[in-house]
């Protein structure tokens, strides 16, 4: 993870099923394991294992993809 006062740049480790539509459909995300994306610092929720830190966002987080 790389970063800035406003923003940092990291990997996508993992991704979930989409998000539900009220016809009970699914739409798939955008993001994909293994973008490399900025997100917005200070975001959602970070997790600590085995030394690394790992952030839990939202897609709409991602400002980009790289």
């Amino acid at each position: 993870v790389q970063s800035t006062d406003t923003y940092e740049i990291g990997t996508v480790v993992a991704v979930g099923e989409g998000f539900k539509l009220p016809d009970g459909g699914v739409r798939k995300l955008a993001l994909k394991v293994g973008d490399r994306i900025i997100y917005r610092k200070n975001t959602d929720f970070k997790i600590d294992e085995d030394g690394k830190e790992y952030f839990v966002l939202s897609e709409n987080s991602a400002i980009g993809v790289m």
